[in-house]
């Protein structure tokens, strides 16, 4: 018998109106506009030491100096296993595109506080994450495109979606919700996000306290 959550804690969030949801979208690196090169990535701070290394061992010096949205492309088309060294983990798909209506989005950017993914037929969250300034960080989460993948894009935007359409490939039913907090500091807003994740921490897709 699947897990069941007392619904209660879903009275302090709003539901967020999904229009559609289009599964296993493919991200095509051809529309990459990035400007960095394999370089840029070896030097930034989401960049492990163990990375750097392999990211200058792997290419040679006219590859490392050369703009991703010209070698990331053939990369991936070539099916070049260093393609890897410049992406992220979860940047190999596939996604989902959710589509939410031109309005809703303009509310979410004109609000903040802490937004959740959750499972509609079980009301168990799946994911908690914190808007301290406007709840437009919620709408990296909706399309994962090209530059997102790359070291130093938005590693957790991209996974979540990649999990929301895992999740809805096997049947599950994925809602999103958010708790505006309007008047409330950007502190205030991280320890409500940490109170939920403290709470519900057993099967969340979080993987840390600050998101």
């Amino acid at each position: 018998m699947s897990k069941k959550c007392d619904k209660d804690w879903l009275s302090s969030f709003t539901e967020v109106p999904i229009r559609n949801i289009q599964l296993n979208v493919d991200v095509d690196f051809s529309l990459l506009r990035s400007s960095s090169t394999p370089m840029d990535l070896a030097l930034n701070d989401q960049c492990s030491k163990a990375l750097q290394h392999e990211i200058l061992m792997s290419f040679d010096g006219d590859e490392l100096l050369t703009p991703l949205r010209v070698l990331l492309p053939e990369l991936v088309n070539k099916h070049d296993r260093r393609n890897k060294l410049l992406l992220f983990e979860s940047s190999f798909g596939p996604y989902c595109f959710i589509d939410i209506h031109s309005e809703t989005r303009k509310e979410l950017i004109r609000s903040k506080g802490v937004y959740c993914f959750y499972n509609l037929e079980s009301f168990c969250p799946l994911y908690f994450g914190e808007a301290k300034s406007s709840f437009e960080r919620l709408t990296n989460y909706l399309k994962v495109t090209p530059r997102k993948c790359i070291i130093g894009g938005q590693a957790t935007s991209v996974r979540i979606n990649q999990l929301v359409n895992n999740e809805i490939l096997i049947g599950k039913k994925i809602g999103i919700a958010i708790h505006s907090m309007n008047e409330s500091t950007k502190d205030e807003i991280s320890a409500m996000e940490f109170s939920y994740i403290t709470k519900f921490r057993q099967g969340l897709w979080n993987r840390n306290t600050r998101t």
